[in-house]
């Protein structure tokens, strides 16, 4: 794993990435387009001999009404979250789901396309960190722990 900070010009926001012998992960920090809201990019690129082929990555942007649940999914509040309809042309999609042994797989789609990464442990805390802390921008009336209560009465038993 590997944290990256925010770019000094501000031009690309803090990131996570993760690697894997088949496949490159990288969770950024990002500014909803044409708004003042904050959410997070999804990366997922196969690896060659050479390292990470970022030419054939899928990307997904998370929407902030969709960060909520995704959040959720990361506490363990809900097992799983899926949301398609995604990018310009409205043919890419996303998943996150536990699976046992305390693993959480992300996958992502795009037209005759699919990767996924199974995050564990330390890995899933940073995570969690990077994406609670972008929904918590979007909430700044409350604190983070009041953030989690509301989050765990709003999608606790929810599928």
């Amino acid at each position: 794993m590997q944290r990256q900070p925010a770019s000094p010009d501000g031009q690309f926001g803090e990131a996570i990435k993760f690697f894997r012998p088949q496949v490159a992960c990288t969770v950024q920090k990002v500014w909803v387009r044409g708004s003042s809201e904050h959410s997070v990019n999804l990366e997922l690129a196969p690896v060659v001999e050479s390292g990470a082929d970022w030419e054939h990555k899928i990307t997904v942007q998370v929407s902030t009404t969709e960060l909520p649940k995704f959040c959720s999914c990361l506490l363990r509040i809900i097992p799983q979250v899926e949301y398609k309809y995604h990018g310009t042309d409205r043919n890419k999609s996303y998943s996150l789901q536990w699976q046992s042994g305390g693993v959480l797989r992300l996958d992502l789609s795009a037209p005759k396309k699919r990767l996924f990464i199974a995050i564990t442990g330390e890995e899933v805390f940073w995570l969690s960190d990077l994406v609670l802390d972008q929904l918590h921008r979007n909430t700044s009336n409350m604190s983070k722990t009041d953030l989690i209560n509301l989050l765990n009465r709003s999608f606790k038993g929810a599928g």
